[in-house]
């Protein structure tokens, strides 16, 4: 077997980071303007890192996943992910993101785990709206 499909028990964090790339994911998809705060509150960093988690599959399927919406929803994360994957492996990204896990390389696993990139984004609204909007929404997740 390869050294990225060994069986490791999950652990807590793995199934949360998991759970927390997945519903960040749906949030994303269900509005712009959350996709947008996650954007700007860092999330492109943690997906990018999460991405390289050789431990956990799941938690690499749900990351790639968001950050596929991501990608095509912004340029800015469109270029990061092209600098830290490469113009090639971006575009096999593109077009199979939950097999991207199994494609990666040591080093490129390596270059995920160490990027220190944030994801500027032009500023359309007040960061008291953005943290308003993003309450609300959590709010409505945890009553349904």
């Amino acid at each position: 077997k390869q050294w990225y499909q060994r069986r490791v028990r999950a652990l807590p964090q793995h199934l949360q980071q998991a759970a927390a790339a997945k519903v960040l994911g749906l949030m994303c998809e269900d509005s712009t303007e959350l996709a947008t705060i996650a954007v700007e509150e860092g999330a492109v960093q943690s997906l990018i890192v999460v991405l390289s988690n050789v431990r956990h599959p799941p938690s690499q399927k749900h990351s790639a996943r968001t950050l596929s919406h991501l990608v095509r929803m912004f340029t800015e994360v469109h270029d990061t992910l092209k600098e830290c994957l490469g113009p090639d492996l971006l575009e096999e990204f593109l077009k199979a993101p939950e097999e991207i896990h199994k494609k990666l390389t040591p080093t490129q696993l390596d270059k995920l785990i160490s990027t220190n990139t944030q994801v500027i984004l032009p500023q359309n609204s007040s960061d008291d709206e953005s943290m308003e909007l993003l309450q609300q929404q959590t709010q409505a997740i945890e009553v349904q």
